[in-house]
């Protein structure tokens, strides 16, 4: 191999970014391994191993995050591209939507389910293209996604299972956040940009802000959802008495599941239609970014979501800690 060429071909495989974020989520207090495997169909419709590559989870009681992590080490001059999108409006995504916490088998609600009006992290996006020199790939976001995507389904059942089977120490609300961890620039398209102006641009900051985060909306194809269903629905056929004898063991538990009027379909089928949000971070130059996530997620859990005021608080808390985030938080409450 010509000397010029390890380094890169060393960085393009990944590994590095891998190991480098495998350290820093350590440091965060992170428990974390190398891929997630799961079985799932493929092109020729025989079943098959597929993984994303870092599993990661935080403790802190009650609450039990995980971090479903798809590392993309591209070269320096790619850039990743979306079209702009809002939060609430038709599709009903909100500022928290990418924890999808799961409390509904435990004694204790989580506060992201009592607040969907909460400060955004980031701004949020829906389509985007991956671009580098002159050429186009609709592939590698595409792939990014779907390798945590099809997991999704495992890992609800396992989070429902330790909920219902009472694995943990303490009853515990479980979060499933899904991750892309790149190194290409992030840039999200200034709403209303025309065709007409990406013509007459002389660069591409004309038509398009940069940012070191996103989050990415995301609406399950058909086919994931089929797989979603299958491994949703095994899950509760096997589970159904476990599952009846917690409810019956606690009232809190009973009033939760009596909004589905004790059809397991229903459950299924939202669960089915996730994961409706992914955090994108670019990590080329440092790791703020996700220091800054960190923080937002402490405040997203722990503020009294019982309180107008303590929304404020947490609202003015998360500024302060993010002045370099280039995007202002905003929140739906006066």
């Amino acid at each position: 191999m010509a000397e010029s060429k390890w380094k890169e071909t060393i960085l393009r495989s990944g590994l590095p970014l891998e190991y480098e974020l495998k350290n820093y989520l350590s440091e965060k207090g992170c428990i974390s391994n190398y891929e997630f495997s799961y079985i799932r169909k493929d092109d020729s419709n025989g079943e098959r191993a597929f993984s994303y590559d870092l599993d990661s989870s935080l403790t802190r009681d009650p609450h039990f995050v995980k971090f479903m992590i798809e590392c993309k080490y591209r070269h320096p001059n790619t850039k990743w591209i979306f079209l702009p999108s809002e939060y609430g409006g038709p599709d009903d995504i909100y500022s928290i939507d990418f924890m999808h916490p799961l409390d509904l088998f435990c004694e204790v609600q989580s506060a992201c389910l009592q607040d969907p009006y909460y400060p955004e992290f980031a701004p949020l996006c829906s389509k985007g293209v991956e671009i580098f020199e002159k050429e186009t790939n609709n592939k590698t976001l595409d792939q990014a996604t779907s390798q945590i995507a099809y997991a999704f389904a495992d890992q609800i059942t396992e989070s429902i299972e330790n909920q219902v089977n009472k694995l943990m120490v303490t009853d515990t609300i479980f979060y499933h956040v899904p991750i892309i961890i790149t190194t290409a620039d992030l840039y999200l398209l200034k709403p209303g940009t025309t065709i007409s102006q990406i013509k007459q641009a002389s660069s591409l900051s004309d038509v398009a802000n940069e940012f070191d985060s996103l989050i990415l909306q995301y609406s399950p194809n058909i086919e994931l959802k089929r797989h979603s269903i299958d491994v949703l629905y095994e899950y509760f056929k096997k589970e159904t008495r476990s599952i009846e004898a917690r409810a019956n063991e606690s009232e809190t538990i009973k009033r939760k599941l009596a909004i589905y009027s004790g059809n397991i379909n229903q459950l299924i089928d939202i669960y089915s239609n996730k994961p409706r949000a992914f955090v994108i971070f670019n990590v080329s130059k440092n790791k703020e970014n996700i220091d800054r996530f960190f923080l937002y997620l402490v405040a997203a859990t722990q503020s009294d979501r019982n309180s107008r005021i303590g929304i404020k608080i947490n609202d003015r808390m998360l500024k302060r800690m993010c002045p370099k985030m280039g995007y202002q938080f905003s929140t739906l409450l006066s």
